[in-house]
């Protein structure tokens, strides 16, 4: 039996607070919100490699009041080393990340490594 996951993702940067003359409690903030779909080869192996197409938004703030949302995409994928049943490493996990603010688009890569936590059985 064939699974089809829906995935979603949250995503919350802070930025440092910014010092400026003018505003010199200033802060900024960003964070992104993604779904869809995750494709994983499961071989019954401790190592699952995985890839995922999300769709999304961008929000992206400030101390001084002005806000600002984008549309947001996300192409990429990765492998994890499961550990035990529940708990797996992400060794590594890479996407391309679009936004477009404002008539802009920004072009980004991440890269990304970490512990996963997974609800549920296998």
């Amino acid at each position: 039996m064939r699974k089809f996951l829906i995935l979603g993702v949250l995503i919350l940067v802070v930025v440092a607070p910014i010092r400026a003359q003018d505003y010199p409690k200033a802060e900024a903030f960003g964070g992104n919100y993604l779904f869809g779909p995750r494709v994983t080869y499961r071989s019954y192996g401790s190592l699952t490699p995985f890839a995922h197409v999300l769709f999304g938004g961008q929000h992206f703030g400030g101390s001084g009041g002005g806000t600002a949302n984008s549309f947001a995409m996300a192409l990429g994928g990765g492998a994890d080393y499961k550990l035990t049943e529940h708990v797996a490493l992400r060794l590594i996990q890479v996407e391309y990340l679009y936004t477009h603010f404002a008539g802009t688009r920004q072009n980004n890569a991440r890269i990304e490594s970490g512990i996963v936590y997974r609800w549920g059985g296998r």
